[in-house]
């Protein structure tokens, strides 16, 4: 069986020579993969099979050929939702990738890719990943990563949402925090992304701290 390193640079290949991993963000626990490489003394142990990549512009991912025969080419298969269209590829070892965008006005579940014909689940707060970025040389391939201070705020957005994976995400985040707040140019991005956030956003971020016990981050919400 293949390793989550193979994998990922089996999936990033296939998004390179499609011409398309300059149009996604790595969000989510593989985001958190790569700060081992970023950031000095990070540990991280990446204990999940799906990965989700960010689509900031839909309209502008545009396939060199076929995105789906190029999965299906390394034994990729999708599975579509029935009410919503939502892609999600899948490998025979479990290991499942998707995209997903941010909310339209009209409030679609989900977002056709530009000249694919996979469709991205629309989400809320993922407009942080549009300015708050990593870009990383891995395998020879440029990656784009949501840095740390803006995974930890989207995480704790949503985490309320997440119950079958709240106790990992807690663990995460508790790692992905206390490295921020030891490292003062993260501390300042992530206090900057605190002061754009809406006073709804920053209720449900204490509310969320506080059923979640994430109570150091109470300190820099205002």
């Amino acid at each position: 069986m293949k390793d989550n390193r193979e994998i990922l640079i089996e999936i990033l290949s296939v998004l390179n020579n499609e011409e398309l991993l300059e149009k996604v963000v790595i969000v989510g626990s593989w985001a958190v993969y790569f700060y081992q490489f970023i950031y000095q003394d990070f540990e991280v142990n990446v204990r999940t099979t799906d990965i989700d990549f960010y689509v900031p512009s839909p309209t502008n991912f545009k396939e060199k050929s076929s995105l789906i025969k190029a999965f299906k080419d390394i034994n990729y298969d999708l599975r579509i939702d029935t009410l919503t269209n939502k892609v999600v590829f899948f490998s025979p070892d479990e290991f499942e990738l998707e995209f997903i965008t941010g909310l339209t006005r009209q409030n679609f579940p989900t977002v056709r890719l530009g000249n694919t014909s996979i469709y991205a689940e629309s989400l809320p707060h993922l407009d942080l990943f549009n300015h708050y970025q990593l870009k990383y040389q891995f395998e020879g391939m440029q990656v784009t990563l949501a840095s740390p201070p803006a995974y930890l705020i989207q995480k704790l957005l949503i985490i309320h949402k997440r119950k079958s994976k709240a106790t990992k995400d807690v663990e995460s985040l508790m790692n992905v925090l206390n490295y921020i707040i030891t490292h003062p140019s993260l501390l300042g991005e992530l206090k900057m992304i605190i002061l754009g956030l809406s006073k709804a956003a920053k209720k449900t971020i204490i509310e969320n701290s506080n059923n979640f016990r994430i109570m150091q981050i109470i300190q820099f919400i205002r």
